[in-house]
């Protein structure tokens, strides 16, 4: 969690990197897919997060698992909620990095302000908020 172990190849010696001294990484899957991650600062902190496209608006996900139980709250020792996961996304535009979440809320429309078009299609309903990937991707294809 502190950061990542290198080796150059079989023989050679492990070289231990704190994440302060990486920019990210890219993991070269056996089907020759890459998988690339990058380490963002977003409110003082700095998250590993895969790239998901690069553009004008850079769009980042985080996979997280959240599960909760009730013990101790008198609810009931033991009782459990269902566990939930999915993606939550962080745009950067200008260099700055912000959580959006599951979907593109609102007050994040000011990121996407300068594309009339898109806007516009959001709010009928051609994109649905929840479809991040489409939008930026809408974004960083058709708006200057």
């Amino acid at each position: 969690m502190g950061g990542i172990k290198y080796k150059a190849n079989l023989n050679s010696d492990i070289i231990h990197y704190e994440n302060s001294q990486l920019n990210g990484y890219d993991i070269e899957r056996e089907d020759k897919s890459v998988e690339r991650y990058r380490f963002k600062l977003v409110q003082g902190i700095s998250r590993k997060m895969k790239i998901v496209q690069l553009g004008k608006i850079n769009l980042y996900s985080v996979f997280v698992t959240n599960s909760g139980s009730a013990m101790g709250m008198g609810m009931g020792a033991g009782m459990s909620f269902p566990t939930s996961s999915g993606y939550v996304y962080f745009l950067e535009k200008n260099n700055v990095t912000i959580r959006t979440g599951a979907w593109l809320k609102k007050r994040k429309f000011n990121l996407i302000e300068d594309c009339p078009t898109l806007i516009d299609k959001i709010k009928k309903k051609e994109f649905k908020k929840k479809q991040v990937v489409d939008i930026i991707n809408y974004y960083n294809k058709e708006c200057v």
